[in-house]
């Protein structure tokens, strides 16, 4: 007991450490300096290379942990896994030396998720899903900014058997309506799972009913009229009339009416991951006129860097489909075709198209035959524009920026500035960014649009006079390597002085802070816009506190005319005014105030104690006391601001629950006797505290909603007795001073 309580205030300690050296590991760039490239330690290719595309994709096998690394610069690892039944999947990478991002596909390459930095640390990524089906799943991994090597990464794919995604299906109320022509992905799990199907047909028709699987399951299938009453309804019955140990049944010519399926394992002996329900009609005699229907086509796509990709749909019909089909050119070239597949359930149909060559443009439509007499057919082809995406090109090459220029030439202080350029690259440009800073300050970005042409603009300013504003470019194109290029006139960076000059005070507007109604643990973000025609010789603010003395300190500037100051915190109930004082650099030294018409701005500060006591440490001296014995139950209680009561709440045999207040003992320990209680009786408890802030919050230790507990037993029984009290109370001692760091931190 005294190691693992040791051993516990040890991981306190390191939760706290690890964070900072990780920061430090790290590093930040400089506020003020032109953002760099920094590079990784030389990586080594890992044993799984090739694996930059779907096609290489290797396997990885679930619940096992996997080193890899990325080597090249930009270069992608692709994995695949596979799902036999429905899973919850946690994706993690743990342990990277560098910078990791990662993307989820399913089987269609069709993004199902993207993490950036949720992982253990920032350099690492996790994704989670509640529910996967069957199948193929695709995992993408790189380098955050595709401009640095990891020489070490560690990812495992985590996976938990869970209940099918039609769950819950186990009852009459809750029956699976059954669409025609369809196949449902379903499991078995517990074992005595009952799965509950139904289906309506409006006249004659012939049925099949078959489930199908992996060789081990074994199913019971029955059809009724009523599921409620399926022994005196029943129609008919199949265990093993399918391939292997399934079930299937054959009714020809069922008369229009509403049918219930049931479906479970054999004998309820086992569960069942994962099986296949195949329900199919058919009437030969039937004919009509309607033609299938052809929706959710995944047309948004309009280019891809992925060669080869999969074209998704939803196709039904009440008839069924005889055939679907893709038809589609490359370049204007003659039309080919590829049959749509039926694939999962229902009426969700895809199909692979590729491979293609980069620069390809592809254009495609959709066909698809109903299963009647007529066999209807549908043309889906964009009202007759077809859908079409491009192949994009793969490179190397950042894009080309030329006749980099700012107008005007000599810009002045009340004039804004636009900096412009051409930029070009076989792949087109995915953006260009303008980067530029005033008077050696803080490096501001900006995104370029484009205006006409291969022509890029961005406007910037106006500046103070005299300020020396510099600038530079980067831009990137829309290859699969996104390529990156910098232009900063050969590192000189290109750059601009402010020309002009008044005698007029500074103009000083939009007065703002923030937050408005600040607690005593936040500072206030006070900022404001100032203009002028020199540059300003000293910008203050003065503030006073409960109508004290005026304290005055400068603000800083921001960005174009923006300045801004950071004061406080205060304290709970302080009310605060101040007012801005600007004075400019002309000879007249001439002084600005806004001091709201001579009201001074003011705030009132609130109480930032949200947070309730932390609870922990929660003994007793008696594991299992008889009848005979009281019971000592000790808890630690701790809060920034002093802790005012501590309350034990009790119950004996799940009735009605009594509070006693608990007793200070030393160092945040709290006690309280209760008992002796009657042999045999459950007595359950939990703790309350409550904090001295303004806010008096409140914490209860419920043991997660369990509640601590007990039975007492007979006398003549020998109880487990705690550690000495003394060592007790030395532990939570130590324990509550870790606790109360922590959350002043």
């Amino acid at each position: 007991m005294k190691q693992s309580r040791l051993l516990f205030s040890l991981m306190i300690i390191l939760g706290f450490l690890l964070p900072i050296g990780l920061s430090c590991i790290k590093g930040e760039a400089l506020i003020g300096e032109k953002p760099v490239i920094t590079y990784q330690p030389m990586a080594i290719a890992d044993s799984y290379e090739d694996d930059d595309s779907f096609e290489t994709a290797k396997n990885i096998t679930l619940n096992t942990a996997e080193d890899r690394s990325i080597y090249p610069i930009a270069d992608p690892d692709f994995i695949r896994f596979e799902l036999d039944s429905f899973y919850k999947v946690k994706i993690k990478i743990e342990n990277a030396t560098g910078d990791t991002r990662i993307w989820l596909y399913d089987f269609d390459r069709n993004q199902l998720a993207f993490d950036d930095n949720n992982g253990p640390t920032d350099l690492n990524s996790t994704i989670s899903f509640w529910s996967l089906r069957p199948g193929f799943y695709y995992i993408k991994v790189e380098e955050s900014g595709n401009d640095a090597e990891i020489d070490s990464y560690s990812i495992i794919v985590t996976a938990t058997l869970i209940r099918d995604e039609y769950e819950s299906d186990d009852s009459p109320a809750s029956a699976i309506e059954l669409v025609a022509n369809s196949t449902y992905i379903r499991s078995i799990n517990p074992a005595d799972d009952m799965e509950y199907f139904t289906f309506t047909i409006f006249s004659t028709y012939d049925v099949i009913l078959e489930t199908s699987g992996s060789p081990s399951g074994d199913t019971v299938m029955g059809v009724c009229y009523d599921a409620s009453d399926y022994l005196n309804t029943v129609i008919d019955e199949n265990d093993d009339g399918g391939k292997w140990g399934y079930s299937k049944l054959v009714f020809n010519d069922l008369a229009p009416g509403t049918y219930y399926v049931l479906i479970w394992s054999y004998n309820y002996l086992s569960t069942i991951g994962n099986y296949s329900l195949h329900f199919t009609t058919h009437h030969a005699s039937l004919t009509d006129t309607q033609a299938p229907t052809i929706s959710n086509v995944n047309d948004f796509l309009t280019e891809s860097r992925i060669t080869s990709l999969m074209i998704s749909s939803t196709i039904s019909d009440t008839n069924g489909i005889s055939e679907a089909k893709i038809h589609y050119q490359v370049n204007g070239g003659s039309w080919e075709e590829v049959t749509n597949v039926n694939v999962y359930s229902q009426t969700y149909y895809n199909a692979s198209l590729g491979p293609f060559n980069e620069g390809d443009m592809i254009t495609y439509y959709l066909t698809a035959k109903d299963n009647s007499s007529n066999h209807n057919l549908i043309t889906y082809d964009n009202g007759g524009e077809y859908f079409s995406f491009r192949i994009l090109h793969n490179d190397y090459e950042g894009p080309l920026v030329e006749n980099i220029e700012h107008i005007p030439a000599n810009p002045e202080d009340d004039e804004t500035v636009i900096i412009n350029c051409t930029v070009t690259d076989k792949n087109d440009i995915l953006s260009v960014t303008l980067w530029y800073r005033n008077n050696s300050g803080i490096w501001y970005d900006k995104p370029m649009t484009l205006d006409t042409g291969d022509n890029y603009i961005a406007t910037i300013g106006p500046f103070d006079f005299d300020a020396y504003v510099e600038y530079y470019i980067i831009a990137v194109d829309n290859s699969t390597q996104q390529n990156e290029a910098i232009y900063d006139n050969g590192g000189a960076n290109y750059y601009f002085t402010i020309l002009s000059g008044d005698h007029e005070a500074p103009l000083i507007s939009n007065l703002q802070y923030n937050p408005n109604t600040p607690s005593d643990a936040e500072v206030v973000v006070v900022n404001c816009t100032i203009t002028d025609a020199y540059t300003l010789a000293s910008i203050d603010i003065y503030y006073r506190i409960n109508s004290g003395t005026w304290i005055d300190t400068g603000l800083l500037h921001k960005t174009g005319n923006l300045y801004e100051v950071i004061i406080g915190p205060f304290n709970y109930d302080d009310f605060v005014e101040f007012y801005i004082n600007a004075t400019d650099s002309s000879p007249n030294r001439n002084i600005a105030i806004e001091d709201n018409s001579g009201s001074y701005y003011s705030f009132t500060v609130t109480s930032s104690d949200l947070t309730p006591p932390m609870i922990s440490s929660v003994q007793r001296n008696i594991a299992t006391p008889n009848d005979t014995q009281a019971v000592n139950i000790t808890c630690i209680a701790a809060d920034g601001n002093g802790v005012s009561s501590v309350k034990l709440f009790y119950r004996v045999e799940g009735g009605i629950w009594y509070f006693v207040s608990m007793n200070f003992l030393q160092d945040y320990a709290y006690f309280v006797i209760i008992g002796p209680f009657t042999e045999g009786y459950l007595i359950e408890y939990y703790i309350q505290a409550t904090d001295n802030s303004p806010n008096y919050n409140i914490a209860i230790n419920n043991n997660g909603g369990n509640y601590y507990s007990f039975i007492v037993v007979n006398p003549t029984i020998t109880t487990e007795q705690s550690p000495g009290f003394g060592i007790y109370i030395t532990l939570i001692a130590i324990t509550a001073i870790i606790i109360l760091k922590h959350k002043k931190k």
